[in-house]
């Protein structure tokens, strides 16, 4: 399997990956390739701390080794950041024959563990916002804020927080990238509601 990434969606995933977590598979980065032959080849690129979740969909098409079925893996957090050290605005992802991936230059292996079912927390384009009252952490809506940055390319941009019950997003107003953030846990948090989760990535 080969195929190409934008270097803006890693560096924009690299800011919500954790940088220090028991649970290994937060510190990296999430690469999810589905296959449908309603939409077609599609990758997901997703990171999260636990506070906050960038997920992006990427084109997906295959230079090498095309994939029919659906498969993920995790890379870690240090080799993406060096893969993204490049002036270039495209990098190459390649799976080798010993189960190891090459990440632009860098060759690194694919973390342990099960990374968590993101398309549950990330909410449905046309859910309905919340007049319950939540606070959130100003550091989290500032890191949400850079990925998206990061994502489209500007040094100065500004999206759309839409609040929810027991969550917030922070989009461009397309489905194409998203940063889900969590309140604060002495806020009026109740849990999250099942009804306004999947399908802002479909």
């Amino acid at each position: 399997m080969k195929t190409t990434i934008q270097v803006s969606t890693l560096k924009a995933a690299i800011c919500a990956a954790s940088e220090k977590d028991l649970r290994s598979y937060l510190i990296g980065v999430h690469f999810h390739f589905l296959h449908s032959p309603e939409r077609g080849p599609r990758l997901h690129i997703v990171a999260t701390d636990g506070a906050m979740l960038f997920a992006a969909r990427e084109q997906l098409e295959y230079l090498e080794g095309a994939q029919t079925a659906d498969f993920s893996f995790t890379l870690p957090l240090a080799a993406v950041k060096t893969a993204v050290k490049t002036k270039a605005s495209i990098i190459t992802l390649e799976s080798l024959p010993d189960g190891r991936y090459l990440l632009g230059d860098t060759i690194t292996a694919p973390l342990d563990g099960k990374f968590p079912d993101y398309l549950r927390v990330i909410p449905k384009s046309d859910a309905k916002p919340s007049d319950k009252p939540l606070q959130f952490d100003a550091d989290l809506l500032a890191r949400a804020q850079a990925a998206l940055r990061c994502y489209y390319g500007t040094k100065n941009g500004f999206y759309r927080l839409s609040h929810l019950d027991g969550i917030a997003t922070m989009h461009a107003g397309a489905n194409n990238a998203v940063v889900v953030i969590m309140p604060l846990r002495d806020s009026a948090y109740a849990g999250h509601n099942s009804d306004n989760y999947q399908g802002f990535m479909a």
